[in-house]
């Protein structure tokens, strides 16, 4: 119970009779982090921490992880595909290719001028804030290719109704790419 709430598990009395498929993902990855600090270790090993997770759920495992490190003073290898995630949360950074260290050093090091072409390539391939001129929606602005009106969408019982969408109205104009972004769940 301890280590639950540790991981900052709400409501853990409760939660502790609760079975792994009524947890969302972010509750699960909070449970195995708790399993795996009840050996009290001085090295935690995250390998892919926050695949699958929606952004704000990811941020609090990584919130997570970091104060854990912090609190307990243990190691941590950050293991992920993500190089946001690395840039945020690492120290150093070790860059493999093909099984081999081609690049190792300071994280911001690193990210702000890195050596090896491997790590250039990667480092090149994260995509920036800024939307590249050449995806920009040229088409008619007013070629309608898709509207939706007001719509809500529930599920569940009345009694017990998860609201899904509440009240959305959105149009998509032929051409566009129209990005809708949220936590799970959130529609």
């Amino acid at each position: 119970m301890i280590m639950l709430d540790a991981v900052k598990i709400p409501d853990a009395s409760n939660r502790i009779r609760m079975y792994p498929h009524e947890f969302s993902g972010g509750m699960r990855q909070r449970v195995m982090i708790a399993m795996s600090l009840l050996c009290h270790p001085k090295l935690l090993i995250a390998d892919e921490p926050t695949t699958a997770l929606d952004v704000t759920i990811q941020a609090q495992i990584l919130e997570l992880i970091h104060e854990l490190q912090q609190r307990r003073n243990i190691a941590v290898i950050f293991i992920s595909h993500d190089l946001d995630v690395i840039k945020r949360m690492a120290d150093r950074t070790i860059v493999m290719e093909k099984g081999h260290i081609v690049e190792q050093g300071n994280t911001q090091a690193i990210f702000d001028a890195p050596t090896q072409a491997y790590t250039q390539k990667l480092i090149a391939s994260i995509p920036n804030s800024a939307k590249p001129e050449a995806y920009r929606f040229t088409g008619d602005s007013e070629s309608r290719f898709l509207s939706l009106n007001n719509i809500s969408i529930s599920y569940g019982n009345k009694k017990n109704a998860f609201k899904a969408v509440d009240n959305v109205s959105l149009t998509v104009k032929q051409g566009e790419i129209l990005g809708l972004v949220g936590e799970s769940g959130c529609g």
